[in-house]
Parts: C-alpha cells; sequence; structure tokens
C-alpha cells in the first residue's frame, strides 16, 4: 500500500541523523584539539630565585674529643677549649661543653670518660644524634 513513502522518510530520517552525527563528532574533535593547544600554552611556573642548596660539614673538637656534622648555614659564634656554640640565621642553635659546671643534654664518651653537655634546638637534635662520634 503505502509502505514505500514511510520507508523511504524512515532511510532519509537514518541518513539525516548519520550526518549530523558526524558532524557533532567533528566538532567534539576540533574543540578538543583546542583545548589540548590551549593546556600546552599555560605558563610553566619556573622559580625566579634558586633555593640555595644545604651542605654539611664536619665539625670536630679536639680537647672535647668530638666529632658531628652541622649545616654550613650555622655560623660558629664562640669556640673555646672547653666549648663550642653554632648560631643558624633561622633561629637553630647547637652549643656543647666538657666543662664539668656545664648544663644541657649529658653525653658520656665512653673512650675519655669525659661528660660532654648539649644544648641544641629541636630542629638540630635529629642530625646530632645521628651523626655524633666520640673520639680516642
Amino acid at each position: 500500500m503505502h509502505k514505500t513513502p514511510i520507508i523511504l522518510l524512515l532511510s532519509l530520517t537514518a541518513v539525516l541523523l548519520f550526518i549530523i552525527g558526524v558532524r557533532y563528532g567533528q566538532h567534539v574533535e576540533s574543540t578538543n584539539k583546542q583545548n589540548a593547544y590551549n593546556f600546552n600554552l599555560s605558563a610553566k611556573i619556573t622559580p625566579t630565585t634558586k633555593t640555595k642548596q644545604v651542605r654539611y660539614i664536619t665539625y670536630s673538637h679536639k680537647q672535647c674529643k668530638v666529632e658531628f656534622v652541622i649545616p654550613d648555614t650555622l655560623e660558629k659564634t664562640k669556640e673555646s677549649t672547653v666549648s663550642a656554640s653554632f648560631k643558624g640565621a633561622l633561629g637553630e642553635n647547637l652549643s656543647f661543653s666538657c666543662d664539668k659546671a656545664a648544663s644541657g643534654t649529658a653525653e658520656l664518651n665512653p673512650y675519655t670518660g669525659k661528660t660532654i653537655y648539649f644544648n641544641v634546638t629541636k630542629d638540630l637534635q635529629k642530625l646530632l644524634d645521628s651523626t655524633l662520634i666520640f673520639l680516642r
């Protein structure tokens, strides 16, 4: 009967939907390419000043018979035959003394029997504990 016009309309509708789908896919693809290009153009953040690399030096005190590692940012403020003090720009402090009248955390040198007293800020305590060596 009248099946031919309905089949023709359905086939034309299917072709139209296919063409619309292809065009939509092309639009999505070009949008994705533009976004990828824009993301590549975004400014990469580079530091304007380089952070100073912290170096470590070994400090040795002959009379107290101790040796340990300190950051090179510490400045020696005092040194005598029985003690030494260091101070950092950020408030780090480290001092020690092998004088019997000193106070602080006591460490016994097993080789000489001398007691060394340390006063250390928290941020340097772990470094001191892991690098402290008693000399003979």
